[in-house]
């Protein structure tokens, strides 16, 4: 079979200039355009052999490198200051050296090999012209070579432009290790591609397989897909028709099933072959976007509207068919939620005690769904939230006192229920119990209150600071300790503050006590 770009090859319609060396004749070729015919410069080699399949072997010695010409090429008519350019080399055997211009591999103490591309300033000839080989765009080494290894290599070189025309620069890939290339300024309108290793002030020797030119800044993994494609036979991605060239997908993509929302659709899916490694999905024929894994969500759909799906394989060599229309329309929106809950029943109290207890309520229903309930007590000005509990735990209340408690349901658009209540007598307080001071009352000098009378203390529970009771006509003993204060509202077991005056004005408060 005859060579041929890959049209299926995502990189296909980038491709400008695709020169390389037709296997079965042994000559060079350009399938990317036609009527481009070549030359071999005096003493080059056609048609050797190479680990990788049919090469041009170029060499030459002194000043006179030798490789081959073709009709002249304008690489300013096909790009605006931006493309890269790609080459496969293999056994670049022979030394190399011209000061400044051949390129090397950095920290390498080897013999080293240059490789020439030649670029036409209206006249003349230069090769990687005042190239440097670089890490990050910095300088690395004054002379650069690439050291021969007697194996392929191959090498991306990038034209761009930030803020203006600067440099060529680009990633260079030998046998995988991506080390970089910075090369000099040449403006858009002047650069040429006209030839390859011909004509340059050096000497080497290398076998020229493939080389491509591209009218975009490739990714660095564009660049390593090509670089992984070069294989036995002159294989290569972006060609058809040399080596095992690996092919889009062949198989079939079946849409299963598909589960709209308002918004958004699950794609379940399947692939009746191996040779995928990614899916790509369009909507009513428009743009492909990639796919994941089945089942898939596709979303910012729009509710009501009516879609045609369809789902293509993809892999490094381009998209496979797309897949039988799946139409389907989303939901459409909801009307607003003017429904309130129901809340009905009896509210249930249990641990009723002195000073709180617990409330339990039935659960209540809602056309969409309830999403929580709050309660007040004796008709407050606010409500407190149990989420979607439907039990409460009430404390801090005064012995003895009436609750009224109300309950009601809410849902997410903010409707709220009917309240139900309950009326919640609390245990009174068991009489007796007492608040016993340990401590003696003292004045800001730290001298001790002793003998005191007319002390007057206000009882504060210490859950709330709620004053329970008052008494007067206390008095303290010799060493100042306050006399202990009974009183009915005062519950066993529950804490208490002090607060305390005496009849000369003094004040004051005390920690926590806790009634026995």
């Amino acid at each position: 079979m005859a060579l041929a770009l890959n049209a299926f090859h995502p990189l296909a319609t980038h491709v400008k200039v695709l020169i390389g060396v037709d296997p079965a004749t042994g000559t060079l070729v350009e399938l990317a355009r036609a009527g481009v015919t070549f030359t071999l410069d005096a003493g080059v080699s056609g048609s050797v052999d190479t680990p990788i399949g049919k090469g041009i072997r170029c060499t030459g010695s002194g000043t006179d490198s030798k490789g081959f010409s073709f009709t002249d090429y304008s690489i300013a008519t096909q790009v605006a200051h931006e493309g890269t350019l790609f080459i496969v080399i293999s056994k670049m055997t022979a030394f190399g050296s011209n000061g400044s211009q051949p390129i090397r591999l950095p920290g390498s103490t080897l013999a080293s090999n240059a490789m020439m591309v030649g670029f036409s300033q209206t006249t003349g000839n230069v090769g990687l012209n005042d190239g440097n080989l670089s890490s990050a765009l910095a300088e690395i080494s004054p002379t650069r070579n690439i050291v021969g290894d007697n194996q392929w290599h191959s090498f991306a070189l990038q034209q761009w432009s930030a803020g203006g025309w600067t440099a060529l620069n680009g990633a260079l890939f030998m046998d995988g290790a991506d080390t970089g290339i910075a090369m000099s300024n040449k403006p858009a309108d002047r650069m040429h591609l006209n030839g390859f290793a011909r004509n340059m002030s050096t000497s080497w020797a290398g076998d020229f397989v493939w080389l491509a030119f591209f009218d975009k800044k490739l990714t660095a993994a564009e660049i390593s897909g090509l670089h992984a494609s070069i294989g036995a036979g002159n294989a290569f991605a972006l060609v058809t028709g040399s080596g095992a060239v690996a092919t889009p997908p062949a198989g079939t993509v079946t849409i299963s099933a598909v589960t709209p929302t308002t918004t958004t659709v699950t794609v379940a899916y399947s692939y009746s072959a191996t040779d995928a490694t990614g899916y790509e999905f369009r909507l009513n024929g428009g743009t492909a976007s990639a796919l994941g894994p089945s089942p898939a969500t596709l979303s910012g759909l729009v509710a009501g509207t009516s879609y045609s799906l369809e789902i293509r394989a993809t892999n490094a060599s381009g998209a496979g068919a797309w897949s039988a229309i799946r139409s389907f329309t989303t939901a459409t929106t909801p009307p607003a939620d003017t429904t309130a809950p129901t809340l009905g029943g009896t509210i249930t109290i249990s641990a009723l005690g002195a000073t709180g207890y617990t409330a339990t309520w039935p659960a209540a229903t809602d056309n969409v769904a309830v999403t929580g309930y709050e309660y007040r007590l004796n008709a407050a000005a606010t409500w407190t939230t149990t989420g979607t509990a439907t039990t409460a735990s009430i404390s801090g209340r005064t012995p003895g006192t009436t609750d009224t408690l109300e309950v009601r349901a809410l849902d997410a658009a903010g409707n709220r229920s009917a309240a139900i209540s309950r009326t919640v007598t609390l245990a009174a307080a068991t009489a007796g119990a007492r608040l016993a001071v340990a401590d003696p009352l003292k004045n800001n000098a730290g001298a001790v209150h002793a003998n005191l009378t007319g002390v007057i203390a206000t009882v504060l529970r210490a859950s709330d600071l709620a004053a329970v009771a008052t008494v007067s006509g206390l008095t303290t003993n010799s060493s100042g300790v306050l006399a202990s204060i009974s009183h009915a509202s005062i519950v066993a077991g529950t804490q208490y503050h002090l607060a305390l005056k005496t009849a000369g004005g003094g004040v004051g408060i005390t920690g926590p006590i806790t009634a026995s």
